[in-house]
């Protein structure tokens, strides 16, 4: 398992295969991270956040 760079809690158990997860395949972590609620998955790989602002 590899250090991903960002503060967050490590899989547990083995690799399940998947060469999409930043921590034992592939992918590289890049860009921002946002915080947010996800508001569809209805899209293949794919998810929409939705990001509270406040208007002042």
């Amino acid at each position: 398992m590899r250090d991903i760079g960002v503060d967050v809690k490590t899989p547990e158990g083995e690799w399940d295969g998947n060469e999409n997860c930043p921590f034992y395949g592939s992918l590289r972590l890049r860009g921002q991270i946002i915080e947010g609620t996800v508001s569809s998955s209805m899209m293949s790989d794919s998810i929409v956040v939705e990001d509270r602002q406040l208007a002042t």
